[in-house]
């Protein structure tokens, strides 16, 4: 599987948990064959309000490669930011725009799977990363709302 530059032999990937997908689990799950994993869902506004507690989502090292940030926002200005932060760290491969999550206190705010209900702003959000972005944009979906 080929995204961008990024080349994976075996597709075997570790799927972004909140409050489980944190660095010593992430390395565990790669001792166990996980050739590419994702971040827990970092929030683009907290990254723009630069909050402290999202760097600790952020952390990885050498062992955590190749690794792909997952980001949540509906702020197409904001998320493009965060976007274009996130491209510049050379740990991440790829960054993965969360539209897939239906917890209320996401769905609420209008991010997650709330932007499968507003199209014009998802497409929006997500050319706006992808112009900002040095790396490539995925977007993780679920089949409806």
């Amino acid at each position: 599987m080929r995204i961008g530059e990024l080349e994976l032999r075996c597709g075997l990937m570790l799927a972004p948990m909140a409050g489980v997908s944190d660095l010593p689990f992430r390395l565990l799950c790669r001792e166990q064959g996980a050739e590419l994993a994702v971040t827990e869902m970092v929030s683009a506004k907290a990254l723009h309000y630069k909050n402290k507690a999202t760097e600790e989502l952020l952390k990885s090292c050498e062992g955590d490669r190749p690794l792909a940030v997952q980001l949540f926002g509906s702020e197409p200005e904001i998320c493009a930011e965060a976007a274009e932060a996130l491209s510049e760290r050379s740990a991440f491969a790829l960054i993965d725009f969360n539209m897939g999550c239906p917890m209320p206190k996401i769905v609420n705010n209008g991010d997650g799977s709330k932007l499968m209900t507003k199209p014009e702003l998802a497409a929006e959000i997500i050319a706006a990363m992808a112009k900002k972005s040095k790396k490539p944009v995925c977007v993780k979906m679920r089949a409806g709302f």
